[in-house]
């Protein structure tokens, strides 16, 4: 039987984002994250969603150790991670921006 590395992350939702989506509605609140859960979903990486309204995200992706495990795919598995943490952090800005509530992206 394999066994397997755990990779996690978590990415913290930005204070003065947070501040934002605190005076969203609950639906609205609820569109942020629905959308934000989508394009998890495309990156095929887990997750875990905390707070209400949204405060954290915890991203976690695992890799079976094997032969195959060299530094080049751990490499490539550590740019998953990476690029799920920057889709994370676009993606709330990018729903807060649709609502109105950021004049100045980022």
């Amino acid at each position: 039987r394999e066994s397997y590395i755990q990779f996690q992350s978590n990415v913290g939702v930005a204070p003065e984002h947070q501040a934002l989506l605190a005076n969203l509605s609950k639906e609205q609140q609820m569109q942020v994250t629905g959308e934000l859960i989508l394009e998890l979903a495309r990156s095929r990486i887990g997750y875990s969603i905390l707070g209400s309204p949204l405060t954290s995200v915890t991203l976690m992706k695992s890799a079976p150790i094997t032969n195959n495990l060299n530094e080049a795919t751990f490499g490539g598995y550590l740019d998953e991670m990476d690029s799920a943490m920057r889709l994370t952090e676009a993606a709330i800005v990018l729903s807060l921006e649709r609502r109105g509530s950021l004049s100045d992206p980022r």
